[in-house]
């Protein structure tokens, strides 16, 4: 009251130029969110969905694939047991080892890893080197925990679930179309649904490997 012009001031945005906020470019958030640019979340959303896509092309397709082995019903259960019983043993130690050497070295040796395992599942001579090959790729299974760990590091708490959602959906985007490629593929040999798996890890192994910073 002792001031009117410096109280009246205060609500007008002519006479109190440093309550004006700096114009910001389009399509620009106002604060920085994350610590690499956007391209590498898009990548590893990429290389996510990549890899379920294999995943999903060659799953449906392994009961089948099995019985050109001579397989039973239990062993072919066993099979879908290898796997998830080596990645429950791998994922700890590769979570381990992503905290020692990067996320970006795990993320690519799991790819080729991944590919290597679907190799051997595809070019199988016998049952047991089937099974080796599904103890491989289970052992390689740390890519979908690794870039959920990867976005965390990358992310402020504010974008977090926004960009964990983006790597979600990839995930289940790939499972959305995957089933029917493998089916259609099957058409051309019970094994190529596998090997197009192998194909698509290390092209997801070579972008992560030359696109994707630390």
């Amino acid at each position: 009251p002792s001031h009117p012009r410096i109280a009246s001031s205060c609500f007008t945005m002519e006479s109190c130029p440093p309550c004006m906020s700096p114009p910001r470019a389009a399509g620009t958030r106002e604060l920085e969110t994350t610590l690499v640019p956007l391209e590498a979340i898009w990548m590893v959303c990429l290389t996510v969905f990549i890899d379920s896509l294999g995943g999903s092309i060659s799953a449906p397709v392994m009961p089948f694939y099995a019985h050109d082995f001579n397989a039973s019903s239990s062993q072919i259960g066993l099979l879908f047991s290898a796997f998830s019983l080596a990645q429950v043993i791998a994922l700890p130690m590769l979570g381990r080892l992503a905290d020692k050497i990067g996320r970006r070295p795990v993320l690519v040796m799991s790819l080729f890893g991944a590919a290597t395992g679907a190799a051997i599942q595809g070019l199988a001579p016998t049952l047991n080197i089937l099974f080796l090959g599904r103890v491989v790729s289970g052992f390689c299974g740390a890519v979908g925990s690794t870039a959920n760990v990867y976005i965390c590091d990358v992310t402020d708490e504010s974008s977090r679930p926004e960009y964990l959602g983006y790597l979600m959906s990839s995930n289940g985007l790939a499972f959305a179309f995957g089933p029917g490629l493998g089916g259609g593929l099957s058409k051309l040999g019970t094994n190529v649904p596998i090997l197009v798996n192998a194909c698509l890890c290390v092209a997801a192994g070579l972008l992560t490997w030359v696109y994707l910073p630390e």
